[in-house]
């Protein structure tokens, strides 16, 4: 679906509630991709000032070519894994997930990232000087590489999720950095039905069974006029009831889901509070 020159994909989380994200420009992660570069070169000019500042020994000499390394091979995997986005992604309102709709694993941001290296940098390197990654190669070799390139730019235009081939392997995807949790906004708004305070208490072993990510899952449900996705709130309300247990009768769908939402984040803020974060649902 496109709306507004933006394309739209449907992603099913495991709780079986659909929700709706914008697939990332293809002109928007390039330029991405280029400021995530801009700071990494910046990380090498700093630590090549402390090579100079060292008088140039070869203890430093190795240290800076280790932490170059380290720098290059793991800036995406931390952060995505962490967050789910780079510097250069925040800044363009992308993010990375699961084309599952479950939380990304550190696998899928793995599988995505080491492939980047055969993507580009290789082919890169072998066009730029053969002989550096192949001694004695032919000319056969750069005009290989140029030709994987070509292949490499195109496939992500040949797909709809504009996903690149680290995506098709981790099976993620780019997509509009969807509102953060935790927004003041929702949980402030007069309760459904209008009566004043909750109709709904739960425990804290109840708020303990879900984390961020599944009261991210909610807060996106919540923001959608009700007549718009009915099915999908019926199936959250069922979900919710059967995951932490609830025995008692629910006369609202909606009121127990705001209900839910607003005493669920109030519990989330408090362990952020006291240092803890919980990312995804306890088992």
């Amino acid at each position: 679906m496109i709306e507004s020159g933006v394309r739209y994909r449907m992603i099913v989380t495991p709780e079986g509630v659909p929700l709706r994200f914008g697939v990332g420009a293809a002109g928007d992660r390039v330029v991405a991709l280029f400021l995530d570069l801009l700071l990494m070169a910046v990380g090498v000019l700093v630590l090549l000032f402390v090579l100079l500042m060292a008088h140039d020994s070869a203890f430093t000499w190795s240290a800076v070519l280790v932490a170059l390394f380290l720098l290059w091979t793991f800036y995406f995997v931390l952060l995505e894994a962490r967050r789910g986005d780079t510097p250069g992604k925040r800044a363009m309102g992308l993010r990375v997930i699961s084309r599952n709709g479950g939380p990304l694993s550190v696998r899928a941001v793995l599988a995505r990232n080491v492939t980047r290296e055969f993507e580009v940098l290789l082919p890169v390197a072998a066009l730029s000087g053969p002989e550096q990654v192949l001694p004695g190669a032919p000319v056969w070799v750069a005009v290989l590489a140029s030709l994987w390139l070509v292949v490499v730019l195109f496939v992500p235009l040949l797909n709809r999720d504009r996903l690149r081939i680290g995506d098709l392997l981790g099976g993620t995807m780019v997509v509009r950095a969807p509102r953060t949790v935790l927004l003041p906004d929702l949980s402030e708004r007069p309760p459904t039905g209008g009566l004043p305070g909750p109709a709904f208490e739960f425990t804290r072993e109840q708020l303990d069974v879900y984390g961020i990510y599944e009261l991210q899952v909610l807060e996106n449900l919540l923001r959608l006029p009700p007549e718009a996705n009915e099915a999908a709130r019926d199936v959250a309300a069922k979900k919710i009831r059967e995951k932490i247990g609830w025995t008692g009768e629910v006369t609202g769908r909606d009121r127990f889901l705001s209900d839910f939402y607003a005493a669920q984040r109030g519990r989330l803020e408090q362990e952020l509070l006291l240092g803890r974060r919980r990312e995804k649902k306890r088992r």
